[in-house]
Parts: structure tokens; C-alpha cells; sequence
């Protein structure tokens, strides 16, 4: 189509198989350093997967103290049918949200941190794509754009974990501020995929169209989310108890 005072982990789900058969004479054509580049780079993604998969669920019951209006939007597939369908994609939204572990038990305010935590979910993948991109081959322009998306991800990475913190932990009494916060930091992570991906403009090579293709879903993502945290700004009395 990933966040209290500690911060959230990261992570993608990926499966690595490296084989010991004898590789046949195109893979042989790859430079020792590159195949060594492309082992640290999936290493790096697992252990992120296994700590995002392991300890992210507890971030998902957020803001205690919001309930529904109405108990049948309270929690499920009607809240995240509901939650969804202010977002410009509502599809991928769906999606997205409800294959998270326990976003059928969150109400709408923990859809929200859901939200942020898928966002940053796929930053972090972003991230590792461009890193690994960087120190391969490729175009001049194109390994210096990629280079400045390396640097554009991670910050869009502390961002999005200070947004999915400040959700975990919503204070009533204070939300509309906190929820201000938020926004701004989300926003910030879009305006820096954004920049990333108009630093490839005019570009037609491989890593250019790579990091195009992600940066489309990733813009997407991020776009769901400030949209969820809008709305939750908007209706916040409504989800007060």
C-alpha cells in the first residue's frame, strides 16, 4: 500500500531468501559490493519489521476517554468504513487501516494514530529504498536526488514520530493544540516527499522511476492521515465522553 515516550518502531513486512545454489552468469555480473549493499539494506528492513510487528500494537488504543456517539461506529469495519471516507482515497484508506493489528478494536481517535503509524511504516521503506538506491548505480543527477531523499526521509521520519506520539497520548483538556501539533508535523512529512520526489523531475532513468513510483502510494499514505487528523480536529467534541 507504523507510534508515549519511547519511539515507535519501524518496519515493512519482507521475506529474504539467499539461496546457496550456484548463481547463473547474469547474477555473477553484480559487483561483490552491490550484492553486500543489497544483504545490509534487507537486514535492516527485517529488523525493523520485527520490532514495528512486535511492539507497535500498543499504539493503537489511543486517546482513552473518546467515545462514540453511536456504538455501532464505535469500533470495527463500519468506524474504519466511516473514517475513511473523509480521505481522498478511501480505498486504499480501508485498506490500509484495517490490515494493521488492532485497528478493528480502535475507535475513531485510534484510527488516527493507526494512521500515522502505517505513514511512517512506509517513510521508513522509502527511506531504506533511497539509501540503498544512493550507493548503487545510476544517472549523476539522479544519485544526487536520491542522496537529498535519503536526508528528506529521515526527517520526514522524526516527524511522523513525533505525530504518532503526541496521538498515543492525547490529553483532553489540551487536544485541539496537540492535534494543531500534529497536523503541522504531518504536513511537514508530505512537504518533504514531495520535495524529494520533484528533485527527479524530467528524470526517465531506474532509480528515478523507482523513487517516483514509491513516492506516489507514500504522498497517498501521508495524505490519509493529515486528512484523518482534520477530521478528528474538526468533530473533537463529538468524541469527547
Amino acid at each position: 500500500m507504523a507510534p508515549a515516550t519511547d519511539d515507535p518502531p519501524l518496519g515493512l513486512s519482507a521475506h529474504v531468501d539467499l539461496t546457496t545454489h550456484k548463481p547463473r552468469q547474469p547474477f555473477l555480473a553484480m559487483p561483490f559490493t552491490s550484492f553486500l549493499l543489497l544483504i545490509i539494506t534487507f537486514f535492516f528492513v527485517v529488523v525493523d519489521i520485527v520490532g514495528f510487528d512486535h511492539k507497535s500494537s500498543c499504539y493503537v488504543a489511543a486517546a482513552p476517554g473518546f467515545s462514540s456517539p453511536d456504538d455501532s461506529f464505535r469500533h470495527g469495519p463500519k468506524a474504519i468504513a466511516a473514517a475513511c471516507n473523509v480521505t481522498l482515497y478511501p480505498a486504499l484508506c480501508i485498506r490500509s487501516l484495517s490490515s494493521y493489528r488492532g485497528a478493528l478494536s480502535a475507535n475513531p481517535p485510534g484510527l488516527v494514530a493507526i494512521s500515522a503509524l502505517v505513514a511512517l511504516r512506509d517513510v521508513n521503506r522509502t527511506y531504506h529504498i533511497a539509501l540503498s538506491l544512493s550507493k548503487g548505480k545510476g544517472g549523476r543527477q539522479e544519485i544526487a536526488a536520491v542522496t537529498d531523499c535519503v536526508e528528506l526521509m529521515d526527517d520526514a521520519r522524526d516527524q511522523l514520530k513525533l505525530a504518532a506520539s503526541r496521538l498515543h497520548n492525547l490529553d483532553l483538556k489540551r487536544a485541539q493544540m496537540q492535534l494543531r501539533d500534529v497536523q503541522t508535523w504531518v504536513s511537514a512529512a508530505l512537504t518533504y516527499e514531495t520535495t524529494c520526489s520533484d528533485g527527479f523531475e524530467g528524470m526517465k532513468g531506474t532509480v528515478a522511476q523507482q523513487m517516483l513510483q514509491n513516492g506516489e502510494g507514500l504522498s497517498k499514505m501521508l495524505s490519509i492521515a493529515l486528512a484523518l487528523v482534520a477530521h478528528l480536529s474538526d468533530h473533537l467534541v463529538s468524541w469527547q465522553t
